[in-house]
């Protein structure tokens, strides 16, 4: 499949680690392509590119923090998806003329990590 998935968790933060915050990062690892990182419902970066790191110093609040990740792929998995597909069983409606057969090797997707909070 293509698209957009989002990954949710929660991160128990002390007082004392809010106070001694700076230089705090979070490090998403492997990722398949594009990342939207979210704290506490507040955009903090987008990331196309390795190293899929961003500073969350700043974000981070005493106690329990929302961490959601929203991962967005390519659209070669639903594309070879699709050639195995007739017309309207496909999900894809695109002019472009593609070589995409059913028994294509799928692309990994989403979000790989492993994903990990390091000081810098």
């Amino acid at each position: 499949m293509s698209g957009t998935a989002t990954y949710s968790t929660r991160l128990e933060i002390t007082d004392d680690q809010v106070v001694n915050a700076k230089g705090l990062y979070l490090d998403l690892g492997d990722v398949k392509e594009v990342a939207v990182v979210k704290l506490n419902g507040v955009a903090v970066d987008t990331l196309w590119k390795t190293p899929y790191i961003t500073e969350i110093s700043t974000k981070v609040k005493p106690g329990e923090n929302l961490l959601e990740i929203a991962v967005t792929n390519l659209w070669h998995n639903r594309l070879v998806g699709d050639a195995g597909k007739e017309g309207s069983d496909r999900i894809t409606r695109t002019n472009i003329q593609t070589r995409y057969r059913s028994n294509m090797p799928l692309l990994p997707s989403g979000l790989i990590g492993p994903v990990t909070l390091k000081r810098k």
